[in-house]
């Protein structure tokens, strides 16, 4: 992509998708954070992946808005619903919050890398 197709708005596609990466990883935390109680293997099973799946979409839909259409918001909603099956992955008893959240914040690194391949 030449420089004039990378920008979008007076912000440019990689401003933008910073944007988006900071924002999910503000939001998908602050959902743990906020879910990490007695319950929140209940959660995990039953919340999360919508959870996670809306604010992929909402965040990108923010920055892109006019670049998705619904089959590329069905692929970001599922890649938000990605980070679930991490959690369940990482999930020990003694697994605390903290690495928890690092996990995740290098898995949201690794997806959002890939979406801009």
């Amino acid at each position: 992509m030449s420089s004039s197709e990378n920008n979008i708005g007076s912000l440019s596609y990689k401003e933008r998708l910073g944007i988006v990466e900071r924002s999910i990883k503000r939001e998908i935390k602050q959902a743990i954070i906020n879910n990490h109680n007695g319950f929140f293997d209940m959660w995990l099973s039953f919340d999360a992946d919508h959870t996670f799946g809306n604010i992929y979409v909402n965040e990108f839909k923010e920055q892109f808005a006019q670049y998705i259409n619904n089959t590329i918001e069905d692929k970001i909603y599922f890649a938000g619903q990605n980070i679930v099956y991490l959690i369940n992955i990482i999930m020990k008893p003694e697994i605390e919050l903290e690495e928890i959240l690092i996990k995740v914040e290098s898995f949201i690194d690794n997806q959002i890398s890939d979406f801009d391949n």
